[in-house]
């Protein structure tokens, strides 16, 4: 049989435009899959967001001291760097056997000024004197903290002790062998980033002044205050505090603190 002329043109262009329209409705599921991959990606990145910062903030008031609820968006509180024994005192220091010292002193991290310092008292009532860190020094170890006291295992002029110098003079019934607990002031809250974006924040405070450092991101980002981003809220006829973030595109998370 022999072709029509224009037959084999014909059949062509109908094959390009067949191409065509198979061609659009790919990209179209291909733009699909794309959307729908980012928005679970978003989701994923919502969800982690709101987790991150209502673990950091529940953790860190379950071993915290002294938690202060500023509005429903910030919550301040001491938490803890370490504990020791005062091995030497003077009339505005406190010296601490070293870290490596048979663990009479273990720290989480090193103290630093502005810290808060709670030593324990000689007497019936085992009250705590506080006062705050002036500096922290590493010295040669005094007399009353040298090996033949038992507060060090280093013999000679290579002892050394950890040196809180003090805000305040230290009482006399601050005696050898007093615990000491060191804090360190903080507060966590919804903050505006630079870049535009809510998070939550971590801002060191000075342990008795009203005075806090910069802020720093912690978590986030998270929705605005009007939003949900972050709410404390205290119920006094349970005693219990609930902690609640929400992420730009997450479900939202809480934890229940029991006080």
């Amino acid at each position: 049989m022999r072709l029509r002329p224009g037959y084999l043109l014909a059949e062509a262009l109908c094959a390009l435009a067949l191409a065509a329209v198979l061609a659009a409705v790919a990209a179209a599921a291909l733009h699909a899959a794309r959307r729908a991959a980012a928005a679970t990606t978003a989701t994923e990145a919502g969800i982690r967001a709101e987790r991150e910062a209502v673990a950091i903030l529940a953790g860190e008031l379950r071993r915290g001291a002294n938690p202060m609820i500023r509005g429903d968006t910030a919550a301040e509180l001491d938490v803890p760097l370490g504990l020791a024994v005062v091995c030497s005192r003077g009339a505005f220091r406190l010296d601490l056997p070293a870290a490596v010292e048979g663990g009479l002193t273990e720290l989480v991290v090193a103290p630093a000024a502005d810290d808060l310092v709670a030593v324990r008292l000689a007497g019936p009532d085992n009250a705590y004197w506080y006062t705050a860190v002036d500096s922290v020094q590493d010295a040669v170890a005094a007399p009353d903290c040298d090996a033949a006291t038992g507060w060090q295992t280093t013999i000679g002029p290579g002892a050394r002790v950890l040196r809180i110098v003090t805000f305040d003079s230290v009482p006399p019934d601050v005696e050898p062998g007093a615990e000491l607990l060191l804090f360190r002031r903080g507060r966590y809250v919804l903050y505006h980033g630079g870049r535009g974006e809510w998070m939550l924040g971590y801002r060191r405070c000075h342990a008795f002044v009203e005075a806090c450092g910069v802020v720093q991101p912690v978590a986030g980002p998270l929705r605005t205050p009007s939003a949900g981003g972050l709410r404390l809220r205290f119920i006094a006829d349970s005693s219990r505090l609930e902690i609640s973030a929400s992420g730009i595109a997450g479900h939202g998370a809480t934890a229940v603190l029991h006080q």
